[in-house]
């Protein structure tokens, strides 16, 4: 792969073809050698999964790019420059290195960072690209992380890992068993960094990671488009109470929560279904479990213990997550005689009917301006609320 990288032709036709269907590409270049027909098309799948999601790299004609499955595992921009502002200036380990994407984003706000990546293919392209990009302070090191880690002298500033979640092909839920043991290196990590940084999927469950990882200072539960994408454990090796912090973002907007865990737990919530605006907290709050937090801080009544939508009289334009103004609260019933809606967006929390059942019992197709959500109150009731959106 990298034989061909420095080929101005070659990267002529991936420019000339970057929008066409990569196996289109394949045959239409069928007079070329195998190796470069392959070669392109791989090139051209890659950009095209690095589009938005890695938007700097995709514009950059001299990035080479991995095979698509690393761009799929890499993270987003958006993303890694998140994290990037979770380490301090120092020297920063990234033990599981991959497309070297969060590597890239911590050398922007570290002094020294080290690449680590066991697969000497993605080493070689990460090492091509961080020059290309002007990182001149980017050690890479192909090399199991864990004999890496095993074998580093001295304190680090921060260690970042991102370990794998997949035993052969099916998706692993818990830490002791991702690759490498995360749980088997927590002692490794507190010998060796003052603050580590270890990703988990977005449904890993958060109470069990509490439960098990020690010294945990904070619990970041980051969300891109209202999209749950990345859960960040924070381990420190001073004292402290466990922070949960989630974060939406949405293009410019950032919605940004936080607690104290087990704050959470103590607080009681007022139940009601009267009010003028309903409330639906971002998704990093629901996967975060800060339902009653929200409730009691933002001084809401919430419909019923496990409904997790919100109302009250007043507007609070700071809240996380979605804003509407309400029209009506009514039965299905009701929804189905009374109000003749052509479309509709569609959404159910606590409710026994999914969202395409009830589009087929009402015939509301999807779009437009009203919202509609199926939800249950108190008393066990099935209702819909009915409203327009007024905050993202």
């Amino acid at each position: 792969m990298i034989s061909y990288y420095n080929n101005n032709e070659i990267r002529k036709l991936i420019k000339d073809n970057e929008f066409l269907d990569p196996f289109e590409v394949s045959l239409h270049l069928k007079n070329h050698d195998g190796g470069i027909r392959k070669y392109v098309s791989q090139q051209i799948l890659s950009r095209n999964k690095a589009r938005k999601k890695i938007p700097e790299w995709f514009t950059n004609e001299e990035i080479i790019f991995p095979p698509p499955i690393s761009v799929e595992q890499a993270s987003s921009s958006i993303a890694a420059r998140y994290k990037a502002k979770l380490i301090r200036r120092g020297t920063v380990l990234d033990l599981t290195g991959g497309m070297g994407v969060d590597t890239y984003f911590f050398s922007q706000e570290a002094q020294e960072v080290w690449y680590v990546e066991k697969d000497p293919d993605l080493v070689k392209i990460a090492d091509l690209n961080f020059k290309k990009l002007g990182c001149s302070n980017i050690n890479t090191v192909c090399q199991d992380s864990k004999i890496f880690l095993e074998s580093w002298s001295g304190l680090v500033d921060c260690i970042y890992i991102d370990p794998s979640r997949r035993s052969g092909r099916k998706k692993v839920f818990k830490l002791e068993d991702s690759e490498p043991n995360i749980l088997d290196l927590i002692d490794v990590f507190h010998e060796k960094a003052e603050k580590t940084i270890i990703k988990a999927a977005p449904y890993l469950d958060i109470k069990y990671a509490l439960r098990t990882i020690s010294r945990l200072s904070e619990v970041h539960v980051l969300a891109i488009e209202n999209e749950c994408k990345e859960i960040l454990f924070v381990l420190s090796n001073s004292p402290c109470s466990t922070q949960i912090i989630t974060v939406n973002i949405a293009g410019t907007i950032v919605q940004e929560y936080k607690k104290i865990f087990n704050e959470d737990e103590e607080t009681i919530c007022e139940f009601g279904i009267e009010g003028k605006f309903l409330y639906d907290p971002n998704v990093a709050i629901r996967k975060a479990g800060l339902f009653n937090s929200i409730c009691s801080e933002y001084k809401l009544k919430k419909i019923a213990v496990n409904s997790h939508l919100y109302i009250n009289n007043n507007l609070i334009d700071n809240f996380p997550g979605r804003i509407f103004e309400i029209i009506e609260i009514c039965t299905f019933n009701i929804l189905i005689k009374k109000y003749k809606f052509k479309s509709g967006n569609i959404a159910i929390r606590n409710f026994p009917a999914s969202v395409k059942e009830i589009r087929e019992k009402t015939g509301i197709q999807e779009g437009g301006d009203l919202y509609i959500f199926g939800t249950t109150d108190s008393h066990r009731n099935m209702i819909f609320i009915i409203g327009r959106k007024i905050y993202i």
